[in-house]
């Protein structure tokens, strides 16, 4: 199963930074605001994005998912 969970997991990296991206753009573009609002939408959900990133890759780098397995 190693050659279609690799190729599993390179599709999975290849999507999730438009699908990010995207949200983000969806979130913006589907709001009615204007001027301050819009620009303290866009800081949250920048930050939002990367305590997302910062959470996901401390969490990875900790368990180490797959290590142990020989």
């Amino acid at each position: 199963f190693k050659p279609i969970a690799d190729v599993v997991l390179r599709f999975l990296r290849l999507l999730a930074t438009p699908l990010i991206f995207m949200a983000v753009i969806n979130a913006i573009s589907e709001t009615q605001l204007a001027g301050k609002k819009t620009a303290k939408l866009m800081w949250v959900l920048m930050t939002n994005t990367l305590v997302a990133i910062l959470v996901g890759l401390t969490v990875a780098n900790i368990l180490q998912p797959g290590k142990h397995i020989s």
